[in-house]
């Protein structure tokens, strides 16, 4: 054979080689990414879940039991159904699976030892529930028909009895303004609500009232507020409507009778519960006689806008001189600046690990939001607050009971705080009424009634003798007074727009500074009431005003800051405005170069130099309280209260030219029992006890842990989350259809093989492309040693 020919074949044989590597490199690659395709589209997935019953009560196993198998696949196949590709899957896995029929075709009765016969104690039923891609299947497991990558999760339930629910008015009438009255009526078979509870997925007493609403064609209306959605309206009935001599109408739940601490969006049913939704309202208390009884003397100054104080004789002709007690908190914020700063006490924790509860006592009803202890004040080393019509004291640091006596009227809500001064003590009650008592032996004084009524929701301010006295009524207007401490005597009268609420006023030598409902601070003249000066600050002004001796500060409800002075005539000087950006409700404490805030999930600190906020600190809800200053050494402690469950007293920690947000941190965490929104403001006493209250309708004494003992504070108790929606439709007896849950993880696909093969297809086509670069160089240099050396002719001789 010539040279021509074995380069002809050199090449054939070349070519030939070159392909088959060429094609050795691709066809695993190729084969890779099929079978990654086909690994997909060609099985079926499996989650087999147990959170229902619990080892204890007897399952076979919990969680996922697929988890714990070799795979959480099994082949897909043309027609295969659910029923079929469970049956081989476990064949496969090497677990047993049965079936039963109760005459309505198969159905899934056991899972590797899990059987529907275990029914645990108080539930009706047990049984297996479906789902494919997490969707409600309507037929049973033998006639759902898959598709490639489908996946199944089965699920053991079990049913529990069923929640009914009642919505009622049976406060007001027709006749009186109600849209409906009396119990709503249901459709039939339409007034339970059906579940079952696999595992922590439980029903909020919301879910069950907007299910049985959706059921039985009941319109439910739910307002936002600072604090969360609360039920405002059903079928037309809400908390707007305005009835004559009713204040506070809305909605309120109890379940099997009793008032839970909690909203309805935080409430979980059990099985068998009664919830019923009932309209409620708080009937203004019969207004005392204004003619004086026997032996009272009655002086009426003024009739549209006056007044009617009544005195006992005996105690104006007594002559016998006022007590001069000591006052560790005389007043709502501690003092006439009405800045709550204190040293810090002996007993004052400072974090949570060493703080406990010294004592605590409950008052009042937290249903309707009656009787609720007022904030206290501490005076002649005893504890005195206000708790519906009574007036009690208590013993600092064992919380007993040590005296007490009636009141002619409440204080409502009970936001605010008694005040004392030269031996007396004022009290502010609902209907516009003031009350002066001794403050030895608290025996009557007098009894102011103010002529436009008014709800006692404002702290008492007090100079000279003079006591001012501010009252809130939405709608209409209400009336700041200046009454003589001595008599009850009116010195003078303002009258403003819906008046003022939470507001407290700061008093200096000539004036008295104080922002109202109308959004505006107003300078008061102190002798007669003229308005000297106002400024604007756009908003409701809910904070009291503040003075650290050289400055006064003052916030609105939309957290519009102002500081300013006054000048000699009574006018607004060096105002300097921040906008904080988020609701303010309650007043802010100034010390040592800063102010401190709370708002609605945040604690604002601000640096007074700068006129800036220094840093924030993080809050798990509204402060809606005022804060506790307490100070030691360069160290400073708030210590302030949120409207949010479960109703804890929180600490924050703060020093001079400290930079970077924080978090506030859970001083004290009261017991699930205990637990409820809080609006107080902390007090403390000189010894450093912190005393506070929530709506659950109790009152804490918290105090620091001695040395060496053990921290007692209760836990936050756990609340329940719900996890998914249930809907309520009929159960479908093939399969027992429900709601699936979502897996924990996501099954992947086993990974190892196909990387081997991916691994050898990439040096195939390694070497398949050096294997054409090394023909490409030796055909090069074929080429020129055929050119320098010429091919024989074909046809040699």
């Amino acid at each position: 054979m010539n040279n021509y020919v074995h380069r002809q074949l050199r090449q054939r044989i070349s070519a030939w080689l070159l392909l088959s590597f060429f094609w050795l490199g691709l066809v695993p690659a190729k084969t890779l990414f099929a079978a990654e395709v086909s690994s997909q589209a060609a099985t079926v997935g499996f989650e087999l879940r147990n959170d229902a019953v619990s080892l204890a009560s007897g399952a076979a196993w919990t969680g996922d039991f697929a988890a714990t198998a070799e795979s959480q696949t099994t082949n897909w196949q043309e027609g295969l159904t659910a029923k079929a590709a469970l049956e081989q899957y476990a064949a496969e896995q090497g677990f047993a699976v049965a079936f039963a029929d109760a005459g309505f075709g198969p159905y899934l009765a056991e899972i590797a030892g899990l059987n529907t016969s275990l029914v645990p104690e108080g539930a009706d039923w047990s049984g297996w529930t479906y789902t494919v891609n997490g969707v409600e299947a309507w037929v049973g497991l033998g006639d759902y028909v898959l598709e490639p990558g489908d996946q199944v999760a089965v699920h053991f339930q079990t049913g529990w009895p069923a929640i009914d629910v009642a919505i009622r008015n049976e406060v007001l009438t027709v006749e009186q303004g109600a849209p409906w009255s009396g119990e709503l009526a249901e459709i039939e078979y339409m007034g339970e609500i059906y579940y079952s509870l696999p595992g922590s997925l439980g029903l909020t007493a919301r879910q069950a009232l907007e299910m049985y609403a959706a059921n039985n064609g009941i319109q439910l209306g739910f307002t936002t507020s600072p604090w969360g959605e609360y039920l405002s309206e059903v079928n037309g009935l809400g908390d707007t409507i305005e009835v004559s001599g009713a204040k506070w109408p809305g909605w309120l739940f109890t379940v099997n009778g009793e008032s839970p601490t909690v909203g309805l969006d935080d409430y979980v049913l059990q099985p068998g519960d009664v919830l019923d939704i009932s309209f409620a309202v708080t009937w203004e208390e019969l207004t005392e006689p204004t003619t004086a009884p026997a032996g009272e003397t009655t002086d009426v100054t003024g009739s549209e806008t006056g007044g009617t104080t009544t005195a006992p004789t005996t105690a104006t002709e007594s002559g016998q001189a006022l007590p001069e007690l000591a006052a560790e908190w005389p007043s709502f914020r501690g003092s006439s600046a009405n800045l709550a700063v204190r040293p810090l006490g002996a007993l004052t924790p400072r974090t949570g690990s060493e703080s406990e509860l010294l004592w605590t006592a409950r008052f009042g009803d937290p249903v309707n939001f009656t009787g609720f202890a007022g904030q206290p004040i501490i005076v002649d080393g005893e504890l005195w607050l206000v708790h519906g019509r009574t007036l009690e004291a208590f013993d600092l640091n064992s919380g007993a009971s040590l005296r007490s006596r009636s009141l002619p009227a409440s204080q409502g809500y009970a936001s605010t705080a008694p005040l004392y001064a030269d031996g007396r003590l004022f009290i502010p009650l609902d209907g516009g009424r003031v009350l002066a008592l001794r403050a030895d032996n608290w025996e009557t004084l007098w009894l102011y009634e103010d002529s436009l009524g008014g709800q006692a929701q404002n702290p008492f301010a007090y100079a000279d003798g003079v006591l001012y006295a501010a009252f809130w009524q939405k709608g209409s207007s209400a009336q700041l007074t200046a009454l003589g401490a001595e008599s009850g005597a009116i010195i003078w009268q303002n009258t403003v727009k819906d008046g003022f609420y939470w507001a407290g006023a700061a008093v200096s030598e000539d004036c008295l500074i104080l922002g109202g409902e109308d959004g505006f601070v107003s300078v008061y003249d102190r002798a007669d009431g003229r308005v000297l000066a106002r400024e604007s600050l756009g908003s409701p002004v809910r904070s009291s005003v503040v003075s650290d001796g050289t400055s006064y500060y003052v916030i609105s409800n939309q957290g519009h800051l102002l500081r300013f002075q006054l000048d000699p005539a009574g006018a607004f000087s060096a105002v300097s405005t921040l906008e904080l950006g988020s609701p303010v409700s309650g007043t802010p404490v100034v010390y040592n170069g800063r102010l401190y805030v709370g708002s609605v999930g945040i604690f604002y600190v601000v640096d007074l130099a700068s006129w800036q906020v220094a840093r924030t600190i993080s809050l798990p809800g509204y402060a809606q309280g005022s804060p506790l200053l307490a100070h030691e050494g360069t160290d400073t402690y708030l210590y302030t209260t949120v409207n949010q469950l479960p109703g804890a007293l929180y600490v924050i920690h703060d020093e001079a030219g400290a930079a970077g947000d924080a978090e506030a941190e859970a001083l004290y965490l009261p017991e699930a029992a205990k637990s409820g929104y809080s609006l107080s403001s902390p007090i403390m006493s000189d010894a450093g006890v912190l005393y506070y209250r929530n709506d659950s309708g109790s009152f804490f004494a918290v105090q620091r842990l001695a040395a060496g003992a053990t921290e007692t504070t209760t836990p936050v108790p756990e609340e329940s989350t719900v996890t998914g929606a249930l809907t309520g439709e009929t159960e479908n007896p093939d399969s027992l259809i429900s709601e699936g849950q979502i897996a924990d993880d996501e099954t992947l696909p086993k990974t190892g093989e196909d990387s081997q093969t991916l691994l050898i297809a990439i040096v195939m086509l390694g070497l398949a492309g050096l294997l054409i670069v090394v023909l490409l160089v030796r055909r090069r240099k074929t080429k020129d040693a055929a050119d320098e050396y010429p091919a024989a002719p074909s046809n040699p001789a």
